[in-house]
């Protein structure tokens, strides 16, 4: 991926009592994915931007507001697409001709263009000395990324068969065909409105967050049902992978519809002494489809504590935290048992010895939990590692 960004802030003088500034932004990149890994076709992007931020107090209340407008173009050189079809009895001659004329096509995209437009208005209300109440309105648009749409490949990183939002497949009897999409690929469009509650003064202090997204024409990847065979360069239906005690990589499809995300999160640090801190966390996320259903892969609601000891000389922390089990799953997801976590680390500081040099021990999972992330494409192959120590020594 070689790619060329520039960025440039122009601020302002104060003009009655408005601060602020223009932000320009170019971005372009050049992609190419090559190999028997190669997920998505060759793509150039480019993204053209220009932002202007303002704000000022009125009082107790600092307003502030915000808007991007950005040009995107995205263009991807011709690919071959489709699965080819599975004859045993012509298997030699398909491998010869390279399945090009057998399930499969060479597509020519057309370049995709997108003016994504976001606009912001914030609050922040400091109605007592330590407190403030902040609150914020949001329009945002996202263009989709050339992965998003043009990917039609097995990307080791997800462990799946990743088809692009260009793309649509049915099915015909045995065969999967691919063909392209006929409803054109969309700007994402979310509506947000977020609340939080301050306290930053004394030994107490505390963040409490809460947050409603409404997205239109939300990007993410949905489980066809169906597998793609590696050896033998075809895909089967759920159904016939069981029958056949067939192995292969899930197909995942980009695809979009309108959802609804709201959730909460929240800090609480308490100074216990100059040497001991306690802080609690928690934080809770709800993802649905306006459709029915929930999203793939939402991280399920999490409480922890953390306690921290510092001295001159060396600083330990002691955290755990509980993932609760997740139910609120997609079509063919499976759920996710909840775990705890139990981690700790000791910092021991060396002084007179260049800058920053410290020598630490830490252990992860102490209680060798076997623990799985609902939100990891790897979940079913790949868990959290089991109880583990390390010891090292950084500085520079």
């Amino acid at each position: 991926n070689k790619s060329m960004e520039a960025r440039a802030d122009l601020y302002h003088q104060d003009y009655m009592g408005w601060q602020g500034a223009w932000t320009f932004h170019y971005k372009g990149s050049d992609f190419k994915a090559q190999g028997e890994e190669a997920f998505s076709p060759p793509s150039q992007s480019q993204m053209l931007a220009f932002a202007w931020l303002e704000e000022k107090h009125f009082g107790d209340v600092l307003v502030q507001l915000g808007a991007r407008i950005e040009q995107v173009t995205l263009d991807a050189d011709d690919s071959l697409i489709g699965f080819p079809e599975h004859e045993e009895d012509d298997h030699e001659e398909h491998e010869a001709e390279g399945h090009e004329e057998h399930g499969q096509q060479i597509v020519a995209f057309e370049q995709q263009s997108f003016t994504p437009i976001s606009t912001s208005v914030g609050l922040v209300w400091d109605y007592q000395t330590g407190y403030n109440l902040g609150f914020s309105a949001a329009l945002s648009q996202r263009a989709p990324s050339a992965g998003e749409l043009f990917s039609f490949g097995p990307h080791i990183g997800t462990n799946a068969f990743e088809v692009g939002a260009m793309f649509e497949l049915h099915q015909e009897g045995d065969e999967i065909h691919v063909e392209l999409a006929e409803k054109p690929p969309e700007v994402e469009t979310s509506f947000n409105l977020d609340l939080t509650w301050r306290k930053f003064d004394g030994d107490f202090g505390f963040v409490i967050s809460a947050f409603y997204n409404r997205i239109d024409d939300y990007y993410y990847q949905q489980d066809s049902g169906l597998f793609f065979n590696d050896e033998h360069d075809h895909a089967v239906a759920l159904g016939q992978a069981e029958s056949n005690q067939e192995e292969g990589l899930p197909i995942l499809v980009y695809q979009q519809d309108d959802v609804s995300m709201y959730g909460m999160e929240a800090q609480f640090v308490y100074q216990l002494s100059a040497k001991v801190k306690t802080t609690l966390i928690g934080d809770v996320i709800h993802a649905k489809l306006d459709n029915g259903g929930y999203l793939p892969r939402i991280p399920p609601m999490r409480l922890g504590a953390i306690i921290n000891y510092q001295e001159d000389s060396f600083d330990s922390e002691l955290s755990i935290s509980h993932y609760f089990q997740q139910n609120n799953v997609a079509a063919l997801e499976t759920s996710t048992e909840a775990y705890t976590m139990l981690d700790a680390h000791l910092n021991y500081y060396l002084s007179g010895i260049g800058d920053d040099l410290v020598v630490y021990v830490k252990g992860q999972n102490l209680t060798d939990e076997h623990a799985r992330v609902h939100s990891s494409f790897l979940k079913e192959v790949a868990p959290l590692s089991g109880r583990n120590f390390s010891i090292g020594i950084r500085g520079s």
